[in-house]
């Protein structure tokens, strides 16, 4: 006898069961749902209102008293929280990003094979797809967390991502599936550009950093190491340049051949300054000869590969230019300090490049690009301008609602214009005419963060941070907007608590303010002294709080807030955690370690911990046992309500920011580039769970032993319906 049912359903949904068994008269049926309910029904539904594992069990009967049994399993979670969204464990499993949405990673590269169809890769191993032309993207698995920094493709299917530390992933089914390839110890660790040159299905050249270059010619199958420290140019033959000191070397085969010196020898007399071939066979370089200490400059250029090379004088060209974008045969393009120059002769002679009007000479020398030979763009100010047409019109790019920023990257390629502000990216499909944000935080969140997060139910909750940063969510986070504090400055939002569904407490910069009706509306307290910039504060009941002052001083109340009075002064060292047990045991931590109180807070002594690190946080699991966290990957744990603390061995060394249980058996820790740490046994070990981010994580919340949210730098908000699992 078997169950027919779902295993894995939502709270809000209702699963239907039923079996192999036949409605037959004389059988009867009983359901246990494992949850304290149970039906008669030969087929019934039912709703797991709470998230958990629950055993189905069914017992059917016949009229002689026979009966078989039959179990079925259901996890049961809030997966609308996290339907569709982009998830370090798969659909809807693990951490999820809430916000911002696809994902909050930086985007390093974007590519496309066609109008609609491309990737983009990231930080934490980020790789997305669309289809549509960025309109909606789908993560696909990498199994890397290293940043990763070029995507390239070679038709439809078959594709590289480079990133970090060496790493090299290949796909030969459209990213259905990543492989790694070619991993080496002696890898680099921050690729260089060109960083990844990809000829066809077959030939690659990965400049990963570190002076390695690594050579295939068999589809990745094998990697060569490079007889070069480095690309400046692959041309299409597949060999290899690089420009060194007063030589100028080539490596055949993807740079796997035997080193070849083309031009110059390595002992000196001359220094290579600008160099660049426009295909296998064109290309020119200026080096400079030192004598006494002047210099003068010389131009020479081959045709036949570099086989041999040819004295020339460029006419028209000023000595002040800093780089050079050779294109095939004929075309250069050279800027410098006098501004943009083009040669349609192999270098011969050379014309000024009208630009726009109030653009300063140099500029398409410091932040500009060459990307063919008709087409050249550079920034300025907010945005740039780009040229297709060799110079003749120049187009305005750039974002308004980035106010002074400077961009950070430019690519043009099949699906339009992308442009990127930090981590904020946007497209233009209509050649810069309007541009739509496709990735990163809202302006003005690159800078600002979340630091604390509260959640009333499974839909109602808060989140607050720097910049006067103050959310609300009413669907459980799949949407957020912005709330005023009417009244207060914006500034820095460290802490939310409330004590209950309507009484609660958000601190500032200004100091502490209070709602009593949920945050529908906040007022501020008035204070017997000046506190100001609580950096964490905590109620042990509707009436008696304490808060930490500018990081030394504690402020205490009685009356729920509505007055502060100063109740020690002067500390010599950064306090930034504060928790009570109730109105008189209670603890702070800081550089000192952790110091505890039984008398409320008018004396404090210093407790044992055995270590030196920090400490940023600190919170209860039950009466007695006590844990607080920190820099350098510092956990504590004190069983005897906090007279004594010992080391925690975790596995990690970021800082980690903040600690949470939600039973004595179930806790989690965030930190910094993404650290979330848990335990399911107490704490006697603690696993990491992947987030999917390198961001770092201020503060947790779980509403239940499954449904949490966590909050960060750049106004990131994940959340999960699997405890992160």
């Amino acid at each position: 006898m078997t169950i027919s049912g779902t295993g894995t359903v939502d709270t809000e949904a209702t699963v239907t069961f039923g079996s192999d068994v036949p409605n037959a008269e004389g059988l009867t049926f009983h359901w246990d749902f494992g949850d304290g309910s149970s039906s008669s029904d030969s087929a019934p539904g039912h709703q797991f209102a709470q998230p958990g594992e629950y055993e189905v069990t069914l017992t059917v009967s016949n009229a002689d008293g026979a009966t078989r049994e039959a179990k079925f399993k259901v996890t049961s979670g809030r997966f609308s929280l996290v339907k569709d969204l982009t998830c370090a464990g798969g659909a809807s499993q693990g951490w999820c990003w809430q916000r911002p949405l696809p994902v909050g990673n930086e985007i390093r590269d974007v590519a496309f094979v066609d109008t609609n169809t491309g990737w983009a890769v990231g930080d934490a191993g980020q790789i997305l797809k669309t289809s549509d032309g960025g309109q909606t993207w789908v993560q696909q698995a990498s199994n890397v967390t290293a940043t990763l920094t070029h995507v390239r493709f070679a038709g439809t299917s078959t594709g590289w991502i480079l990133g970090y530390g060496g790493t090299i992933l290949h796909t030969t089914d459209a990213g259905a599936t990543w492989r790694q390839q070619a991993p080496q110890a002696d890898f680099g660790s921050s690729p260089r550009d060109p960083g990844l040159v990809v000829l066809d299905e077959s030939r690659v050249v990965a400049d990963i950093g570190s002076y390695r270059l690594r050579g295939t010619l068999d589809g990745g199958e094998s990697w060569a190491v490079g007889q070069l420290d480095g690309a400046d140019d692959v041309t299409d033959d597949g060999v290899v340049w690089r420009a060194s000191y007063g030589a100028v070397y080539k490596s055949g085969h993807m740079g796997t051949d035997e080193l070849v010196t083309s031009f110059g020898s390595s002992d000196g007399g001359r220094y290579i300054e600008l160099f660049g071939m426009g295909d296998a066979r064109s290309g020119l370089l200026r080096y400079a000869v030192w004598t006494s200490g002047l210099h003068s400059y010389s131009w020479v250029r081959t045709a036949d590969g570099g086989a041999s090379w040819v004295a020339f004088t460029p006419a028209g060209l000023p000595e002040d230019i800093s780089s050079l974008h050779p294109f095939g045969e004929k075309t250069i393009w050279a800027a410098g300090y006098e501004g943009l120059f083009r040669s349609v002769d192999a270098g011969s002679n050379w014309s000024k490049v009208v630009l726009p009007p109030d653009v300063y000479p140099s500029q398409p020398a410091y932040s500009g690009q060459a990307v063919d030979e008709r087409t050249y763009w550079f920034f300025e100010g907010r945005g740039g301008y780009v040229t297709t047409d060799a110079g003749a019109h120049w187009t305005h790019f750039g974002v308004d609602a980035e106010q002074s920023a400077w961009p950070s990257r430019f690519v043009m390629n099949a699906g339009g214009w992308w442009l990127s502000y930090g981590d904020r990216v946007y497209c233009s499909r209509d050649g810069g005419r309007s541009w739509r944000q496709v990735f990163g935080s809202a302006v003005g969140e690159d800078s600002a963060g979340l630091s604390a997060v509260w959640f009333f139910d499974a839909k109602k909750g808060l989140a607050a941070g720097t910049g006067g940063s103050l959310l609300e969510t009413a669907d459980g986070g799949r949407t957020w907007t912005q709330k005023t504090l009417t009244g207060n400055s914006s500034g820095l939002f460290s802490r939310l608590q409330f004590i209950s569904p309507t009484t609660g407490w958000i601190s500032g910069d200004w100091g502490i303010s209070k709602t009593t009706d949920g945050g529908a509306t906040w007022w501020t307290p008035l204070l017997s002294d000046a506190m100001s910039y609580p950096y964490d504060f905590h109620f042990a009941d509707a009436s008696h709080g304490w808060a930490i002052s500018e990081g030394r001083d504690i402020y205490v109340t009685s009356n729920g807030g509505d007055t502060w009075q100063r109740q020690t002064e002067g500390e010599s060292s950064s306090l930034w955690g504060i928790h009570f047990l109730d109105s008189r045991v209670g603890f702070v931590v800081g550089a000192l370690g952790v110091q505890r109180t039984d008398d409320g807070g008018a004396t404090w002594s210093v407790r044992p911990t055995g270590q030196f690190n920090s400490l940023s946080a600190l919170t209860f699991s039950d009466a007695t046992t006590g844990w607080a966290v920190g820099w350098d990957g510092t956990v504590i744990k004190s069983t005897d309500t906090g007279l004594t603390w010992s080391r925690v061995p975790v596995p990690t060394r970021d800082t980690l920011n903040s600690v949470t249980f939600t039973d004595a058996m179930h806790g989690w820790i965030v930190g910094d580039q993404g650290t979330v740490l848990s335990t399911v046994d107490g704490g006697k070990t603690w696993a990491v769970q992947p987030t999917g981010t390198v961001r770092a994580l201020r503060s947790a919340f779980f509403l239940d032993g499954y449904t949490g949210w966590i909050v960060g730098e750049n106004g990131t908000v994940l959340a999960t319906a699997t405890a992160g699992r």
